[in-house]
């Protein structure tokens, strides 16, 4: 038997074991701003995201890489991977601008800053 195949397998098991509650310590501890937290939580759905793409389309790319699929060319699955993931974040960026300058302006002195007056008042848009 190879033991150190399986002596690896539980290390890193252990490691990412271990890394959900240490980093709750850690966070507890520190008291990271809310800066740092929404940035560490962007990086870690971006590597859950990127998980979950590999896991998902990685047979995919290993049937169509053996030519065994109905796909005989595999970058025809990475150029679609890379579109739809272009596409959808086009999208989502479309709707947080769109809701984002709605939530601007709903929340401005001036509510409608297209029926202006003519003179500057106090409802004039920062320059």
């Amino acid at each position: 038997m190879h033991w150190s195949l399986y002596l690896t397998g539980l290390f890193w098991g252990m490691v990412s074991a271990v890394s959900l509650p240490l980093g709750a310590l850690i966070g507890l501890w520190t008291k990271p701003s809310s800066k740092k937290t929404s940035a560490l939580m962007a990086f870690g759905a971006g590597a859950l995201l990127f998980a979950l793409t590999i896991e998902l389309f990685g047979h995919a790319l290993h049937k169509a890489s053996d030519h065994h699929a109905v796909i005989f060319d595999p970058w025809i699955i990475v150029v679609v991977i890379i579109a739809a993931a272009v596409g959808g974040c086009a999208r989502h960026l479309s709707i947080i601008a769109s809701e984002l300058s709605t939530a601007i302006i709903s929340h401005s002195p001036c509510p409608a800053w297209s029926a202006m007056p003519a003179t500057p008042t106090a409802c004039s848009p920062p320059v």
